[in-house]
């Protein structure tokens, strides 16, 4: 569900698109989040919201921000299977945001959101994603 508030000439810069999306985790006896899944919809839903703001003529620059609530006590899990390493110890993740200041296409957001995407497996444990490679570059397919 996408949540806009209409453009106006004052305020095309304050334009919000907000993505909710609550079913990304497992019913299991731990609390996961299934990483690859979890990724490729915040990857999905910045893209689609960065072309509907292209589509209704609004240019950079862009802020894209995360914040996860109601994560205490999950864990990140890299095969979909089982997680590894540290829970989330806070109910209220924030996520530092970024700032996309020129133009961009779709196969350049996974790059561009790794410093988010860095930032919620570093709250698990992690120093990375491990999607991602040592370049910065996003392995789309699934392991």
């Amino acid at each position: 569900m996408y949540k806009v508030t209409k453009p106006t000439h004052d305020t095309l810069r304050n334009l919000i698109t907000q993505k909710e999306k609550t079913d990304l985790t497992w019913l299991s006896a731990v609390k996961t989040i299934p990483s690859k899944k979890f990724e490729q919809n915040i990857i999905n839903a910045t893209v689609q919201s960065i072309g509907y703001l292209k589509r209704i003529e609004i240019e950079v620059p862009y802020i894209v921000c995360l914040t996860l609530v109601g994560v205490n006590g999950y864990r990140m899990s890299d095969s979909e299977l089982f997680a590894e390493d540290d829970a989330i110890d806070r109910n209220v993740l924030l996520i530092p945001d970024i700032l996309i200041e020129e133009a961009v296409n779709d196969s350049d957001v996974p790059k561009l959101l790794s410093p988010i995407i860095n930032s919620i497996w570093n709250a698990c444990g992690y120093m990375k994603s491990p999607n991602y490679d040592m370049e910065g570059n996003y392995n789309t397919g699934y392991r």
